[in-house]
This record gives structure tokens, C-alpha cells and sequence, in this order.
């Protein structure tokens, strides 16, 4: 149990930890000349945590103009 939760996790060595605000706006539509009719925007908060292994961590709670979302990821999905 518990040198399992340390293999896996507390054991890996912390190289960075970051905090970013964030916010965007971007437009929506179905076509191309409907493009600027329609706004959306968002506005956040993140945490990453990089360790030695190469593992990623990461937390981001948005909210905005379709309500609130808050996403987990463990390793960024693109990475092999």
C-alpha cells in the first residue's frame, strides 16, 4: 500500500510547479460568414506539477459563459 503510493507518486522528484490565471474569448459558428456573431469566454485557474520522471500533473477549474468545468489530467495525453 503505502510504498506503492511513494513508487508511483511522492517518491518522483518535484522539478517545477506552476500556478497560471487564464482567460479567453473566442468566437463560435457553424459557418465561416456567422464567424464574430457569436461570443464565448472563460476565465480560470491551473496548477501543474512536473516531476523528474517526466510525469505531469495537472489541475484547471474554468468557468464562463457555459458554466464551470474542472479538468484532471495525469501526463499530458500526446506523450508516449
Amino acid at each position: 500500500g503505502q510504498d506503492l503510493l511513494n513508487w508511483y507518486f511522492l517518491s518522483d522528484i518535484q522539478e517545477a510547479l506552476q500556478v497560471a490565471l487564464f482567460y479567453e474569448q473566442g468566437s463560435v459558428a457553424e459557418s465561416v460568414a456567422d464567424l464574430g456573431s457569436i461570443w464565448r469566454k472563460s476565465f480560470g485557474v491551473g496548477g501543474r506539477l512536473v516531476t523528474g520522471s517526466g510525469n505531469v500533473y495537472r489541475l484547471d477549474l474554468a468557468s464562463g459563459d457555459e458554466g464551470t468545468e474542472l479538468t484532471v489530467l495525469f501526463q499530458y495525453p500526446w506523450q508516449n
